[in-house]
């Protein structure tokens, strides 16, 4: 499952039912939450991250809009966090 994230409440929500397989997109105001998360399978839009001029963390990947529909078409479900 792809779970994607969009606040620091988003991903308070997300964590209730995030299993060791699910996947995190962090988007929008999102990014600045990356930091909280500790998962294999965890991403951030790039274009989010670089207009907010953070740093991300080594084990958050960044990706672009089309690596976004990959990994929507790669997962069974996903969900939105706002």
């Amino acid at each position: 499952m792809l779970h994607i994230v969009y606040s620091k409440t988003g991903l308070e929500l997300c964590l209730e039912v995030l299993n060791p397989t699910d996947c995190v997109l962090f988007v929008g105001n999102g990014v600045y939450q990356a930091q909280e998360l500790n998962c294999s399978n965890s991403y951030a839009l790039a274009s989010d991250v670089e207009e907010r001029g953070i740093e991300i963390p080594t084990n958050i990947r960044l990706v672009s809009f089309e690596d976004w529909v990959d990994l929507i078409v790669d997962t069974s479900k996903s969900a939105t966090w706002k």
